[in-house]
């Protein structure tokens, strides 16, 4: 913004109260997009943001149509601290119960609260294969000169194996490996995060197990949605009120609108070959 202000030949603060301005006359007169008919599925994550020494959380749902490609974004949640069970129920208490009502599926991270909340709607949940990979791999790395690389490398292999394997036979040996290697791990957090993959390994599978969702396998979507926000952030270097970072978190989000949210099963009938 220093940078802006000196090429437009205007104080940094001028320039500050105009963007103001005009980000509040465009939350005010742009309106949230139209809520898809039919069957929906949602997606949901959440980021935090320190203010004045204070954490806190937006709460983020994107809702897709179960035969559509593109996810509409919500108005956020905010609540202060960090993501809790109680802001989780709340923030999907906010979608409008018409809306609820056609929900067949939720798309997020293991978080109780969404976890939970999904159960109580009996919605089919697809928990984010970005997350558990990542968790995995924060733990024994595939890279090159990593100390536990070949740990690392059998875990992704397993772990890729078990969610997309269709025989019966093979998923449950692949299955029983992994758990094994659980055991063995000398890292108690991976063991943790192994166990919790074995048991709700199904939650990651639910694109494979209900193919007429046309369910994403990851919640990436809201993810790109939280990187544009992110980036934002960083180069505005931060926000001095609460109420300035909600209405920048409104504008950004109304003037996205939507963004790209393909099946997993489209994802790999685009890559294969003619």
């Amino acid at each position: 913004m220093v940078n802006y202000a000196r090429k437009k030949k205007v104080s940094v603060r001028s320039l500050s109260y105009t963007l103001e301005k005009q980000r509040d006359l465009f939350n005010q007169t742009t309106v949230w997009p139209k809520i898809p008919k039919g069957p929906l599925i949602l997606i949901a994550d959440a980021f935090i943001h320190q203010v004045q020494h204070q954490w806190h959380t937006t709460h983020l749902v994107l809702v897709r149509s179960i035969k559509g490609e593109k996810a509409i974004v919500l108005p956020p949640y905010f609540a202060t601290g960090r993501e809790g069970i109680v802001n989780w129920f709340t923030a999907l208490d906010q979608v409008p119960l018409e809306v609820r009502k056609r929900v067949k599926a939720l798309v997020s991270d293991g978080h109780r609260g969404i976890v939970n909340y999904a159960k109580s709607y009996g919605w089919v949940r697809q928990r984010c294969v970005f997350h558990l990979i990542a968790a995995m791999q924060g733990r024994r790395s595939r890279r090159k000169y990593s100390l536990h690389r070949d740990e690392g490398e059998l875990i992704y292999r397993l772990t890729r194996s078990i969610l997309e394997e269709t025989n019966p036979i093979k998923f449950f040996k692949l299955l029983s490996e992994l758990e094994a290697l659980g055991w063995q791990t000398k890292s108690n957090q991976l063991r943790r995060i192994v166990s919790g993959f074995v048991k709700s390994v199904d939650d990651y599978r639910s694109w494979l197990t209900y193919p007429e969702l046309n369910l994403p396998d990851t919640s990436n979507s809201a993810e790109s949605i939280i990187g544009i926000f992110e980036r934002f952030h960083a180069r505005s270097r931060g926000f001095k009120t609460v109420e300035s970072l909600g209405q920048w978190v409104v504008a950004i989000l109304k003037y996205r609108r939507e963004i790209f949210c393909r099946p997993k099963q489209k994802k790999e009938q685009e890559n294969q070959p003619n």
